[in-house]
């Protein structure tokens, strides 16, 4: 009975797996590659080297904006393996600032190594500048004209009517301590000397480089009118000519003289024509009955750019006869 139990345990007898072997392979494997790891990381040689890294501002609120110039490139010194240091100019890598609880004022950061995310193994040695300075100030729109400026005279005799810019207004944004500071854009001096006709020229804004930061070097189209001067003149005692009269009638005027306001151009003025030369005085009378009528005087000038501004009186009394 014995050697009969003794052949059943036997028989249901199975030798323990060798689970050992498998792990024992994947240690080896894991050693292997902590090995390989360390000689390329670990083991490989370090040095130092300057890099430039960018700031980056994120989350500004949109009524804000930094009115101050910083510098937004930040030179960093750093340590670690040689093909770790050599991947950072390939990595996109910034310096990020979150200004989404930004208020009005100066803001004071500092810039610590662990500001900047570099891959493991690398050592941040400097960083310059060590904190970053803004001065956050309120964004607004102003619609701000333009101003022409010149230098110079016309030719003598000759004068500036105006000067028409296009455009003449300019919508600039930005702080508003820079903006509230201008009530106007000055142009670059405009040249007007010696001119005696009219003119057009491109020319450029007089602005401080605070305000060429927020729109830039626009050019404005300067329309230059010149005019030559004028003379104010009176005329007393002007006969007028009676027109449109039927054959045997006569017309009867009262007054029969009038009295004119006008402005001569300076040229005319010096010529040798006298005053009286310069206009006609007429009244036309071929729609009048034979009966007393108010006819309306007309001004008629000999030489161009003449303006009448006034003729005392308007209108005289007509009577056909």
């Amino acid at each position: 009975m014995e050697k009969l139990a003794d052949k059943q345990i036997k028989s249901n007898y199975r030798p323990p797996k060798l689970s050992w072997r498998k792990d024992w392979l994947i240690k080896l494997i894991s050693l292997f590659f902590a090995v390989f790891l360390w000689y390329f990381v670990a083991g490989e040689d370090r040095v130092d080297m300057n890099v430039k890294i960018p700031v980056e501002i994120v989350n500004m609120p949109r009524d804000l904006i930094i009115s101050n110039p910083f510098k937004n490139i930040l030179e960093v010194t750093v340590s670690g393996p040689r093909s770790l240091i050599r991947e950072i100019a390939r990595s996109d890598i910034s310096r990020s600032i979150d200004l989404s609880n930004a208020k009005p004022g100066n803001i004071i950061i500092d810039n610590k190594p662990d500001s900047i995310s570099f891959a493991r193994g690398i050592t941040v040695l400097r960083i310059q500048p060590s904190h970053t300075i803004l001065l956050i100030d309120k964004l607004i729109q102003k619609n701000l004209p333009i101003k022409a400026v010149t230098k110079g005279r016309p030719l003598k005799d000759y004068e500036l009517k105006r000067i028409i810019l296009t455009p003449d207004h300019i919508n600039i944004s930005g702080p508003q301590k820079i903006i509230d500071k201008h009530k106007n854009l000055p142009t670059k001096p405009i040249n007007i000397n010696g001119l005696d006709q009219e003119v057009t020229r491109q020319i450029y804004l007089n602005i401080p480089p605070e305000v060429i930061n927020l729109i830039g070097s626009p050019s404005i189209t300067a329309h230059i009118i010149i005019k030559e001067k004028m003379v104010e003149r009176k005329i007393n005692k002007l006969t007028i000519t009676v027109i449109g009269l039927s054959k045997g009638k006569k017309a009867v005027l009262k007054p029969r003289v009038v009295q004119i306001k006008a402005r001569i151009p300076m040229l005319v003025n010096k010529s040798t024509l006298k005053p009286r030369q310069l206009f006609t005085a007429r009244v036309d009378v071929s729609k009048i009955s034979d009966s007393q009528h108010s006819a309306a005087v007309k001004i008629t000038t000999t030489q161009p750019g003449i303006i009448v501004e006034d003729v005392i009186p308007a209108s005289v009394n007509v009577t056909i006869k």
